[in-house]
């Protein structure tokens, strides 16, 4: 019996180190990570556009970069998310006004997490202006 609850203390102080670990590992820095895809946005939106949903789960969580013109620009109050070619939505961590205007042309890069079939748009989160 006192080897079973050795067993499980040692099993709970396991799993609550690991869980610590994977809460202070520090997040990818997209600025700098090689992306999985480069392409254009007219491209990226033909692809779903057609009805590849193997290609949402071959992308997800990974880093995509894509250039498109601007169609929208929603400011929030943390971060700015902007619309390229009205079908893919990026979200920007910006703490001032964008440097951009609706119209203009931009590489973004940032972190696939989905595709919208309701609403028929592509979402990127922690998006990074490629100067």
């Amino acid at each position: 019996m006192k080897k079973i609850l050795i067993l499980v203390v040692v099993a709970l102080l396991s799993a609550t180190g690991y869980g610590y670990y994977l809460f202070q590992k520090p997040s990818k820095d997209i600025a700098t990570t090689k992306p999985y895809l480069s392409t254009i946005a007219p491209q990226l939106i033909a692809k779903f556009g057609s009805g590849q949903t193997s290609s949402s789960s071959e992308l997800l969580s990974k880093v995509i970069q894509v250039s498109g013109k601007v169609t929208d620009i929603e400011k929030g109050k943390e971060s700015i998310i902007i619309v390229l070619n009205e079908g893919i939505k990026c979200e920007i961590i910006l703490d001032k006004n964008p440097p951009f205007v609706k119209g203009d042309y931009l590489t973004v890069k940032g972190i696939f997490s989905g595709f919208d079939d309701m609403f028929n748009e592509i979402s990127l989160t922690k998006c990074y202006i490629v100067l």
